[in-house]
Parts: C-alpha cells; sequence; structure tokens
C-alpha cells in the first residue's frame, strides 16, 4: 500500500549495462543499507553484496543491480529453433519493466526493456501483454509519461501503462512498447490485475476510490463500472480463481471474497467478508491483522492465505528491536473442510474458518548478523506453490509462469529481512531446528536469507529458483537448500479406460520436492510439472488420452534444487 514509499529519495540510479548512464546518487549513510528508493551502488553488491548476513536452506546464486526493483513476474517461450526459454519481468521505480532471460538462473541474460520514469508498482504479464500499475499518492509526478500526457493541468490521478511485449522468437528476446495507459477514474491504480480470461483488468485503488473495472477488448481499455468499497473495502491486491468468477480481495480493514461473474452485465456481489480480527465463532488465535495486504488461495482452493502490513511498511522504522516487536505475518483461513485440520470443519467459501498464523521467528534469529537497527514491519509480496500471476495456475494458456512450489508452501519478501521459505501443511515445530515465534499457530519456517541492504519488495519461485525484485539490491536470484530430495511412492497403476489410460500414484512421504512428470517411453505426458501437495503424502491422477495396452509408464520426481529422480514404474493392466 501506499505507506511502503514514503521516504523514497528522489535520485535513481539506472543499471549500466541496460542504460548506459547513472542519473544521480545518494550519500549512504551505510554501505550495506540503502537508503529507501536508492540502490546500492553495483560495486558494493558484487563484492560484499554477494554473502548473505543471515541464511539457512537458501543460497545466493545471481544479481543484477543498479535499479531500484519492485514487482516481478514470469513466462516462458520458445525460439525460432524449438528452445524453450524462461523469462523474468521485473518493475522499477525510474528504469522502466526490465525482462532478463532465467533460463540459466545462475547467469540472467538482458532480454528487453520497456524504459519508463514513473515508479511502477504491481507487475502483470498475459501472453502477449504486460501491464504496470502507477500509484500516484505521495509520491504523485512519478506516474508514467502516458498517464501525464492524460492530465496536462497536473498529476492527481494514477493509473496502469499496457504494453505490448513483441517477442522475437529469432533473438529470444522482447521489444516492448505502449499500446495505451488507463487512467483511472479516481485515485490510483496500486495493483492492476488480469482477469484470467483477458478480458478486463481489476484496477484496484488502495483507497475508498474502490475496485475500477476496465475493458481490453477493444483497443483502448475502456471503463465499464467500479466495484464500491462497500463491497471491496478498500483493495489493496487481488487473486482470482482459475475461471475468474471469484475475485479475493485484500482490502486493507478486511479481506473480502466478490462475485465477480458477467461482470459487463451485471454489478459484482459481495460473497463474504473475513474481518482482520475474527469472530469468536471463526477459531481466532489471538493474532489478528492489521492491514490487510495479500490474499491468495492454494492451487486446491482449500486455503486462503492473507499476509499483514502491520506497521505500515517502510515509513515505520520501529520494528522488530526485541522479540515482541510489531511485525506482519500470514494467516490461513480453511475455504473447505480439510482432513486432519480440525479448524477447517464446516468451512466453506461463505463461512471460512481460521487454522492459524505466522509470524516470523525471533527476529535476532536473523538480526544478529545483519548490522541494522530494524529490518522493517511488513512482509510483503508472496507466491504459493501452483500459482501464477494472480490465479491458479497460468493467467494464459501456454506460457506457464507457475510456481513449482507444493501448493501448501510459500516464500515471500519482507522489506529489511529479505526472503522466507515457509510450510504451512501443519502446526509448528522446532524439530526442524527453527524455533518458531511463541505467536505462531500454524506453519514452519523452511528457510530464509537476508542479502546486505535488502529492502525486498517482491519475492516468487519459478521452476526451483527464487527471484526477488529488491529495492535496495535490484534484482536476486537464489536457489533452495536443506536436505535431498526424497519422496517415497508407495503405488504407481496404469489402468486403461474409455478415455485413455488412467495414472494414479500415492506418496507416503516427500522432502524438499517440487512435483512431478509422468513420461510413456521417452514422451512425457503431463503439459505442466503436477505441483507436490505436502510433506505428509499425498494421491495424484493423470489422463494419459494417447495412451494404450502395453504402454510403459515412468514416474519422475522433481526436486526443490533442480534435481530429477524416477521413483516408480508401471504398465497398463488392461
Amino acid at each position: 500500500m501506499i505507506r511502503k514509499v514514503l521516504g523514497l529519495g528522489a535520485a535513481l540510479t539506472c543499471v549500466a549495462f541496460l542504460v548506459g548512464a547513472v542519473r544521480g546518487g545518494a550519500a549512504l549513510t551505510d554501505p550495506l543499507d540503502p537508503v529507501h528508493g536508492v540502490p546500492l551502488p553495483c560495486e558494493l553488491v558484487s563484492t560484499s553484496g554477494t554473502v548473505p548476513r543471515s541464511s539457512k536452506n537458501m543460497t545466493h546464486v545471481a544479481n543484477v543491480c543498479g535499479f531500484v526493483g519492485t514487482d516481478i513476474e514470469f513466462q516462458s517461450r520458445m525460439d525460432s529453433t524449438g528452445k524453450l526459454h524462461d523469462y523474468s519481468f521485473v518493475g522499477s521505480m525510474g528504469a522502466g519493466l526490465r525482462i532478463f532471460d532465467i533460463t540459466d538462473p545462475t547467469q540472467p541474460k538482458f532480454a528487453g526493456a520497456y524504459l519508463d520514469p514513473g515508479w511502477e508498482d504491481d507487475i502483470q504479464v498475459r501472453a502477449d501483454v504486460a501491464t504496470v500499475g502507477f500509484d500516484p499518492i505521495l509520491v504523485g509526478i512519478n506516474v508514467s509519461t502516458c498517464l501525464k500526457q492524460k492530465q496536462p493541468t497536473g498529476v492527481t490521478r494514477g493509473g496502469f501503462d499496457l504494453i505490448d511485449l513483441n517477442f522475437a522468437p529469432a533473438t529470444a528476446t522482447f521489444a516492448p512498447s505502449l499500446r495505451d495507459c488507463y487512467l483511472n477514474q479516481a485515485g490510483g491504480s496500486h495493483n492492476s490485475t488480469f482477469s484470467p480470461s483477458g478480458q478486463w483488468i481489476a484496477s484496484d485503488t488502495a483507497s475508498t476510490n474502490g475496485i475500477e473495472v476496465v475493458d481490453l477488448r477493444g483497443l483502448t481499455p475502456t471503463y465499464v463500472r467500479t466495484i464500491p468499497t462497500a463491497v471491496s473495502d478498500e483493495p489493496h491486491d487481488i487473486f482470482f480463481t482459475a475461471d475468474g468468477n471469484t475475485l479475493f480481495d485484500a482490502g486493507i480493514r478486511s479481506t473480502r471474497i466478490i462475485d465477480v461473474s458477467d461482470i459487463f452485465n451485471r454489478a459484482p456481489t459481495l460473497t463474504t467478508t473475513i474481518p482482520n480480527i475474527p469472530a469468536p465463532d471463526q477459531n481466532p488465535d489471538g493474532q489478528t491483522i492489521q492491514i490487510s495486504h495479500q490474499s491468495e488461495t492454494t492451487a486446491d482452493g482449500k486455503i486462503l492465505v492473507i499476509t499483514d502490513e502491520r506497521g505500515g511498511g517502510l515509513s515505520n522504522t520501529a520494528c522488530n528491536t526485541g522479540p515482541s516487536g510489531v511485525i506482519g505475518g500470514a494467516h490461513f483461513w480453511a475455504l473447505a473442510p480439510i482432513p486432519g485440520i480440525a479448524n477447517s470443519t464446516g468451512a466453506s467459501l461463505t463461512m471460512p474458518k481460521k487454522i492459524g498464523t505466522w509470524i516470523y521467528p525471533n527476529p535476532t534469529l536473523a538480526l544478529g548478523p545483519i548490522g541494522r537497527l530494524d529490518r522493517a514491519c511488513t512482509i510483503h509480496m508472496f507466491r504459493l506453490g501452483g500459482n501464477g500471476t494472480n490465479t491458479i495456475g497460468p493467467v494464459a494458456p501456454g506460457f506457464d509462469g507457475v510456481s513449482r512450489l507444493p501448493i501448501n508452501q510459500l516464500v515471500t519478501a519482507h522489506y529489511g529481512a529479505g526472503t522466507w521459505w515457509l510450510d504451512f501443511s501443519g502446526p509448528p515445530t522446532s524439530a526442524d531446528g527453527t524455533v518458531e515465534d511463541a505467536r505462531t499457530t500454524w506453519g514452519n519456517t523452511r528457510g530464509w536469507i537476508i542479502m546486505p541492504g535488502a529492502d525486498t519488495w517482491s519475492t516468487k519461485e519459478y521452476k526451483g529458483f527464487v527471484y526477488t525484485g529488491d529495492m535496495g539490491r535490484g534484482f536476486d536470484v537464489f536457489a533452495f537448500q536443506g536436505g535431498p530430495t526424497a519422496v517415497a511412492v508407495s503405488a504407481f497403476t496404469a489402468v486403461r479406460t474409455a478415455r485413455g489410460v488412467r495414472l494414479s500414484w500415492r506418496t507416503g512421504a516427500e522432502s524438499s520436492l517440487i512435483g512431478f512428470n509422468v513420461y510413456r517411453g521417452t514422451v512425457r505426458v503431463n503439459h505442466a510439472l503436477v505441483p507436490a501437495r505436502g510433506a505428509n503424502g499425498a494421491a495424484y491422477r493423470l489422463l494419459d488420452r494417447r495412451g494404450s495396452s502395453g504402454s510403459s509408464y515412468r514416474l519422475q520426481s522433481v526436486g526443490l534444487d533442480g534435481s530429477r529422480v524416477w521413483s516408480a514404474t508401471a504398465t497398463v493392466t488392461r
């Protein structure tokens, strides 16, 4: 929300090898701590900046420095030779949208840019289009050039730029160009979120101006209607179900679940409100939310994760100086009954039940080697396993971009405290060597990594590596550590049916696992990785429409470290 931009410096540095110029700087009182809004000089990141101040089960593998990183997203594309490339799209404050080829995550390569001096908040990619949001509150003039041109007498509103990505298969690079920009009816566009259909964008204002519904079916983005605060609260971040009919809105004072089906012909309706302070019949655990910041469901739709921008972001520097300091966290709500979780009994979309809360472990765990007086308050942008750009799975077919983590794991950014990795498949335990915060009632810390000068805006995982947009460091890449990949497959069968071969397998335990591939001979059956479902094991099913009697199959387990292991074989039984 807007509090994150308080105190941002006016001078911004561009990446030298991308832009070829430096546009100013600021004196750094501590060479390892950035002035908010001014990145660390590249020479510091390339030397002392490569060694973590604190880490567990995560390692640093690459950095592109010198710009103020914000949100981050992903796609995969095929070049003209048939080679698959992976890409990361990184927003910035003053240096435009940056695109890096991350096919080799240890060596990100520049693959294109949309240069604009505006300060970008949310980044979205859908097929051949990207959108970047601009929120003018407190940083009024720092919207895009296009939005300024639509306000010739003075900037009072924000909006978003709609960008054609213009991918060139011959070079495997992009030449982004502006299609148009949308000027909000009121307020700014703190986030601009594609509906999974691609037909409209939800432009949320993080204010009393609600959510603006913007039609993308024509050449020019066009205002349709406003979802008022009576339905949306003060919207901050938006997530959709895969069918696009339900919208989850982190609304600052509460989280809203909204029916947005038939959006062009009728006004959306409120399904339910999840209060920041749970009611007595919602399984309160003593922990509350101060500012509802982001809300996403797990890929199976059963758990809603809501994060808390407690303390107000960068402007608050009094956090975490002691074990009981103000600090944001993650709150877990059941949207359906879940076997083995008593607090989920009776849960539904209209009657969510709270499972519990995860708070960062005792700050001294990470603060000892950092050398900062505080590490800010705010858990920030995260990504759940099995989710992509603000929806379950890919926001557009064929472009991937989906996290490979198990569906009950996430990675998240934290201002001043880098990147954290969490498993929320069960209650807290100290058996793994990490003593959880006394306020934590659900979830376990799998790992973290805090780099020098980190003020991390966004942390998301793709294909086994973790990527960040960082206001102090630019763009970082991390790898998972923490034990070998292990999976116990108790059964794997292949049965012929009228529709094809039904493949079924069950695991008794999973460790450091992203998911599975299934091969018929040398042909991979699944188009996308089958995501792992948790440490306690699960049942899986896949249909091979081209299988036949006598076909032989191999089950491949894919680890968080990128390892691939053949785990089981099966032959069609009839």
